[in-house]
């Protein structure tokens, strides 16, 4: 997509790390995909998501073979193998433990934690199902802060982290610019001060700061590269309340706080503002779990990966005390239908030797106790 200057969703800063919602696309009739996180291949087709709503349901794989559930039991599993979880898991296979590693990297992506301490990952050869025993360590690290100013929905944003990548890829940034955090090793233009906006048609073409005097200062640029600190991914750790589990590594971390937001774009996925933020303040939504419901910032595609600091913050701001992140719940990301149902069964319905007659005389049937039963005769007058 870069090499071919395409974004996918159309624009917003792209992080290539799987936290945000600005890369999704259907491929091969799959919607709400992660294009950064899927190897390209000949012969996949790849469709944009509408502009104005959701993608269609397909049914043209309505027949074909459902989703396998592989269960898997051990004593722990460690769920992403970076440098924390390979240290984590030699200490625990020192410990003789029986232990599972998932890692999105390798093919097995973590959708989601429940209770029994039941790990849920997608993988290609259908879902597993990992149930641990003792533990469940979540070593997903920390991603990337987006900025949140007016034009964030421009293309040619990227975090730090994905302009390292995209020039390691061999595409060419052109005249790139850097706030905050440099990546390390790229001839980008250091940029001082506060963000302000982005500037541009579809693409970014300037940046506009206020510097410590108090003027603005235009910058124009190709591409853009925001370091604005780490927020953990610990979703999962959120999910599994009153269960063993724990975050090592990154996952653990303190995160950063962004500075109140001023206007812009908070959340993509719902397309929540900073004046929607307000508004729903404005009624009396303090608390940062009703504000995700009265503005459903949080809710979307990345489950408040990338606007959930930004909104603690806003609250902090307005004299609330820095609250903790709301509630998580699987899944982290979007399934198929088949995937959700994998490992599920449901029993046929037996029906009674007068459920014919009941139906030919306009019953309206239900199910109680285990069979058909009518349930509505209508008016019987």
């Amino acid at each position: 997509f870069q090499r071919a200057g395409i974004h996918p969703t159309g624009g917003g800063c792209l992080c290539l790390a799987g936290d945000c919602p600005h890369c999704i696309a259907t491929i091969d009739g799959i919607s709400y995909v992660r294009t950064c996180q899927v190897l390209a291949r000949t012969g996949m087709v790849i469709e944009n998501h509408p502009p104005d709503g959701a993608p269609l349901m397909s049914m043209d794989d309505w027949q074909e073979p459902g989703v396998i559930a592989h269960n898997i039991y051990c004593d722990v599993v460690v769920i992403g193998m970076g440098k924390s979880g390979q240290k984590v898991a030699s200490e625990f296979a020192h410990k003789d433990k029986q232990i599972v590693t998932l890692d999105a990297q390798a093919g097995q992506e973590v959708v989601g934690i429940y209770p029994g301490h039941l790990v849920v990952a997608r993988t290609e050869d259908g879902m597993l199902h990992v149930h641990s025993r003792e533990e469940i360590i979540v070593a997903s690290g920390a991603a990337e802060i987006h900025p949140v100013v007016p034009g964030n929905h421009l293309a040619g944003i990227l975090t730090a982290r994905a302009a390292l990548k995209l020039a390691a890829a061999g595409v060419e940034m052109n005249h790139l610019v850097a706030i905050g955090t440099q990546p390390e090793g790229l001839d980008a233009e250091r940029i001082v001060g506060e963000l302000i906006r982005f500037e541009g048609n579809e693409r970014v073409e300037a940046v506009v700061v206020i510097n410590e005097n108090g003027i603005e200062n235009r910058i124009k640029c190709d591409t853009v590269s925001i370091g604005l600190g780490l927020y953990p991914r610990d979703t999962l750790v959120r999910m599994g309340h009153d269960m063993a589990v724990r975050a090592v590594g990154a996952a653990a971390r303190e995160a950063d706080i962004p500075p109140c937001p001023k206007a812009g774009t908070v959340c993509h996925c719902a397309n929540v503002t900073v004046e929607d933020l307000e508004s729903v303040r404005d009624l009396g939504f303090h608390e940062l779990e009703l504000l995700k419901r009265g503005t459903l910032a949080g809710t979307g595609t990345c489950q408040g990966g990338i606007c959930l600091p930004y909104i603690r913050s806003f609250l902090a701001d307005k004299g609330e005390k820095l609250q903790a992140p709301f509630t998580a719940r699987p899944v982290n990301r979007q399934l198929t239908i088949g995937e959700m149902a994998a490992g599920s069964y449901h029993h046929a319905t037996p029906r009674t030797s007068l459920d014919a007659e009941h139906r030919q005389l306009g019953a309206r049937m239900g199910r109680f106790g285990g069979w058909w039963r009518p349930w509505y005769y209508g008016n019987i007058s």
